[in-house]
């Protein structure tokens, strides 16, 4: 990814980077996440960092807005979006099983008719 992508990802603080990179401010000396709600730096003032570690590794110190050091909500909101969605399946098949003795495509066959 090139240094303009991501200077155009902090300044629209574009979600779909989130964990892609970190930015740090070198004025501030804070790193933060590329869509951060803090105002955003002058393009001069960023360095990029492929992770939070490296960002604080090089001195500068993690946001307290978006917390770059702590794991992404949107990452965690889709790991558990996704085995929530993997029980309920494994969930309705097991109770169709025990409620009409067939496996779901018979039993949702039957109900159509």
């Amino acid at each position: 990814m090139d240094e303009d992508t991501r200077c155009e990802a902090v300044r629209s603080q574009d979600a779909r980077f989130d964990g892609e990179f970190f930015f740090a401010v070198r004025t501030t000396d804070i790193s933060c996440r590329p869509n951060c709600p803090a105002v955003t730096p002058k393009r001069g003032n960023l360095r990029f960092f492929p992770t939070a570690a490296a960002a604080q590794g090089s001195g500068f110190r993690a946001c307290r807005r978006c917390l770059p050091r702590m794991v992404s909500p949107s990452t965690c909101s889709a790991k558990v979006r996704r085995a929530h969605d993997g029980s309920w399946h494994r969930n309705c098949r097991t109770v169709s099983r025990i409620t009409t003795g067939r496996p779901p495509t018979a039993a949702s066959a039957i109900v159509r008719r």
